[in-house]
């Protein structure tokens, strides 16, 4: 019987995930914590076992697993006891300290016996590992009364809860444990305790096994019932199930969907005999000509009192009969709640009430004294009737503060539009007084005409029943300025009247956000085209160059070759220019930043934008601007955009005038960035303007209204101050000049100093330089010969690592190493580094990238690089870049 072992197994994983899976499902419900509890004694008990009852285990073994086992076979019934407890809500006899201490003080002594002298249970050897004896001592019979105690009652709670519980599905879940636990039990019972006593030891002791069939039920009640766990559809099925009134639940289609026993108790029929059938069966046949049927299938709510409803019996009753619908969260129907309230005893009551009434009348003309006591009566009445109208009118007023307060914009008009009332929001949204807009038509004084249409259309559901909205609209407020509304309008009685209940949000702001967000997204979608691009142009841009500075040195002497070579030197400079604009578009591309003054940048770069031109600059420039921490290149180019902008808009000449100033912005600022200190930047012209259908579309990439012009400036324009944590803002009328605001973070670090321009700078070593680039690879092997180096080259990474090694291993290592941080197809520098580091800690390698705002040349030292030269190779740059980590060299 080998299998017994892996049977114990079995059994012990199906407890220790019921244990874990009821806990996990509310560990704060006490139910839960204690079915854990009860499930993880098994746990203890069928892990035991599985040593137990397995031949190779000896006999001083078969004793300490017997210690585990027994945690679990002395303790489940004290637990399965106080489940029972709490399961039939025994609250009083659960939380009661004596019977608690009593109920688990008794397995502890047992548990304690069992360890300390084996005084309960014994094992011999039998074909199946060790078979169970009980010994005929005091602690055993003590077990036995305690076990069969605490399993008679708790099975006994559990079929009481079976047989009273008025809830379906708790009746259900208390079968179902009742059922398992009166089959689980008895087995369980025979073959450990029952066989083991008459000496029957060929048959092994699985009671822990056997009660897998409880464990089973539990489960089954978890997962077909929701046992233990309490979910909203529960609470409101008990909640209608309580409800002393009658309850009708109808679908769409005016169908019976429910019924509450209130409503079977007193309407005759069962659930089961009224589901899929229309309310009508319920309506005397006469009372269908008054169409409730009908008012419920299109939704109308109905409220009748002494309403005749017929029983099964075919009898009628009179009830208070009211509806109200349900919707969903599209505003459809999605049924209707019906209540019937049977006013049979109240019909008595009147009836009651009159027949006194007239006995009063008739005693009244008798005795004085009775009519005395119908005067204090009376009264009585009276002074009730003025506290419920002192309620009514505390209750009103509560409900104007409600309005008046509220934050939205509510009002009432009639179906035409016509403004009745409103609340304080109101003024503040429109800038007029409530007592200036009593009478006026809505749409006509507020509403742009191209916006009149959706005003009309909330109006004309509204006429229909419906509720609008929401829309959004214009709104031109008092002083002419306007705000984009969210309106929902709602049909309300008003004096028997139908009225409009209009609720107004201010979305400007977030409309504004929403565009600023959508900008962003169009700029950063076009990042990695532009950086792919800048990438492969600077590659081209680095051999034009080196192959021109070769030219020049090659050309000494020859003026006008040399003349001619600085031009196309020039030119080559401004498509690097170009490069700079479109990796600005690259996503990740960060700015190089500096903390740096920029009054003299501003003033330098206006009028060197404006030189040769017919428009002059006029400076405002603060004489203590603040300095910021900026990309220096980056954002001369701003100014120089806007600048050449204003330039262009102005073709018969004028006046651009720059100013800059120290400011503080608060909370809430209208340029949604964060409180604190800033320097105000505006570039203002007197040209064209921009027409307003255009406004929202100037920091669009390649959007321009110009024959020539990109459509590219004003784009990297707001993409430089978006990562520089700024904000830019434009205001133009057409005709009337157009004016940039730029808002910056003042840095609280100090200017960087000015490098002065670097000079060619000759040197010698050996070089190492990885790049695929074999046209850019030729120059460079003339560029470092005239530098006096002895330069070596490698097209991918395998190759740059093989030579590395080869001069490592001769004893003629390389003294500096470029490594290209881009090799298509192929691991970059960033990737070799690594490698190289691993072979000499020492290598000295410089990072190089035609993406110039890569993070690894942004932060070369992070990644292992001593230095970082971007392309195009500037060749002054880059010789004394290699210069200065062959001085470093040196001073090691």
């Amino acid at each position: 019987m080998t299998f017994l072992p892996f049977l114990n197994f079995f059994s012990f994983l199906v407890y220790l995930f019921l244990g874990v899976y009821v806990f996990v499902k509310n560990p704060k419900q006490k139910i839960n914590r204690v079915c854990a509890v009860l499930s993880f004694c098994f746990v203890a008990w069928s892990f035991g076992k599985i040593f137990i009852q397995s031949s190779a285990v000896s006999y001083e073994m078969v004793h300490f697993f017997e210690r585990i086992a027994c945690v679990g076979s002395f303790g489940f019934s004290a637990f399965f006891l106080y489940f029972a407890l709490l399961f039939a809500k025994k609250q009083r006899i659960a939380e009661n300290k004596g019977l608690l201490i009593t109920l688990f003080i008794i397995p502890a002594l047992l548990i304690f016996q069992q360890w300390s002298k084996q005084a309960i249970i014994d094992y011999l050897p039998t074909a199946y590992g060790w078979g169970l004896v009980w010994k005929p001592l005091f602690w055993t019979g003590l077990f036995f009364t305690y076990y069969g105690i605490c399993i008679v009652v708790g099975v006994y709670f559990i079929f009481e809860v079976s047989r009273n519980t008025t809830n379906p599905a708790r009746r259900k879940q208390a079968r179902i444990i009742f059922i398992s636990s009166v089959i689980g039990v008895p087995l369980g019972t025979s073959v450990n305790i029952v066989l083991p006593k008459l000496g029957f030891l060929g048959v092994p002791d699985l009671a822990h096994i056997v009660a897998l069939i409880w464990a089973m039920g539990i489960a089954y009640a978890i997962t077909k019932y929701k046992f233990l766990v309490v979910t909203p559809a529960s609470v409101a099925n008990n909640i209608i199930s309580a409800m002393n009134e009658a309850l009708i639940l109808l679908d769409d289609k005016a169908k019976i969907t429910t019924i509450n026993p209130a409503a079977e108790n007193l309407l005759g029929f069962k659930e089961e005999e009224l589901k899929g059938n229309t309310i009508g069966l319920l309506f005397p046949e006469q009372d269908n000509e008054e169409n409730f049927l009908e008012k419920i299938m299109k939704g109308e709510q109905i409220k009748n009192s002494d309403f005749p409803i017929k029983t099964k019996e075919g009898k009628l009753i009179c009830v208070d009969f009211l509806t109200s619908i349900l919707r969903e969260e599209k505003n459809d129907t999605a049924g209707t709640i019906c209540i019937v309230r049977d006013i049979a005893q109240r019909k008595k009551a009147e009836e009651a009430i009159q027949k006194a009434k007239q006995q009063l009348e008739k005693r009244v003309e008798e005795r004085t004294y009775e009519l005395s006591f119908a005067n204090k009566q009376l009264m009585r009445q009276i002074v009730e009737r003025e506290e419920v109208e002192k309620e009514l009118r505390a209750s009103q007023e509560r409900l104007k503060i409600l309005f008046e307060y509220a934050p939205d914009a509510y009002y009432i008009s009639d179906l035409r539009g016509v403004f009745i009332d409103g609340n304080r929001a109101v003024e503040q949204l429109t800038g007029y007084d409530k007592g200036e807009l009593v009478g006026k038509d809505l749409i006509a004084k507020f509403t742009l005409e191209e916006e009149s249409e959706k005003a009309e259309k909330l109006l004309s559901q509204n006429a229909a029943g419906n509720a609008g909205g929401p829309e959004e609209i214009i709104v031109k407020r008092k002083d002419g300025s306007r705000v984009t509304v969210e309106i929902r309008t709602f049909p309300v009685k008003m004096k028997g009247d139908t009225a409009v209940l209009g609720i107004g949000r201010d979305v400007t702001e977030r409309k504004k956000e929403e565009e600023t967000r959508q900008k962003t997204e169009r700029i950063e979608s076009l990042g990695v085209l532009a950086g792919g691009i800048a990438h492969d142009f600077n590659n081209i841009l680095t051999v034009v160059l080196t192959n021109l500075d070769l030219a020049k040195m090659y050309g000494e002497g020859q003026e006008k070759i040399l003349e001619r070579l600085i031009e196309a030197e020039a030119a080559s400079v401004q498509a690097k220019n170009l490069t700079q604009q479109l990796l600005t578009f690259s996503k990740g591309g960060v700015p190089i930043k500096k903390t740096a003054a920029i009054k003299e940048m501003l003033k330098d770069v206006g009028e060197f934008t404006l030189r040769g031109s017919n428009v002059r600059g006029d400076f405002d420039i603060d004489e203590n601007l603040s300095s910021v921490e900026i990309d220096l290149g980056q954002m001369s180019q701003v100014v120089q955009n806007l600048v050449l902008n204003g330039q262009q808009a102005m073709p018969d000449g004028g006046t651009i005038k720059i100013s800059a100033k120290n400011i503080t912005l608060s909370k809430n600022n209208s340029q949604l960035l964060e409180a604190g200190k800033y320097i105000e930047i505006t570039i203002s012209d007197h040209g064209m303007g921009v027409p307003e259908e255009h406004m929202k579309r100037i920091f669009d990439p390649y959007f321009t209204t110009k024959q020539k012009g990109s459509g590219l400036g004003l784009a990297v324009v707001f993409s430089v101050i978006e990562k520089h944590g700024g904000h830019i803002n434009v205001k133009a009328k057409q005709g009337q000049g157009t004016t940039f605001s730029i808002y910056l973070p003042v840095s609280l670090q100090q200017e960087t100093k000015k490098n002065e321009k670097s000079k060619v700078t000759k040197g010698e070593g050996s070089l190492l330089v990885m790049d695929d680039e074999a046209s850019l690879v030729k120059a460079l092997k003339i560029v470092f010969h005239n530098l006096g180096y002895k330069a070596s080259f490698a097209a991918n990474g395998e190759d740059t690592i093989k030579l590395y090694k080869e001069a490592i291993d001769t004893g003629t290592p390389f003294d500096v190493v470029i490594l290209d941080l881009t090799i298509p197809g192929g691991r970059g520098g960033k990737e070799i580094i690594g490698e190289l580091l691993k072979i000499d800690p020492k290598v000295r390698a410089i990072a190089s990238s035609g993406y110039s705002t890569d993070p690894v040349m942004v932060d070369f030292q992070e990644y292992g690089f001593k230095g970082a030269a971007a392309k195009p190779y500037e060749l002054s740059v880059l010789s004394q870049t290699i210069k200065g980590i062959m001085k470093q060299k040196e001073e090691e």
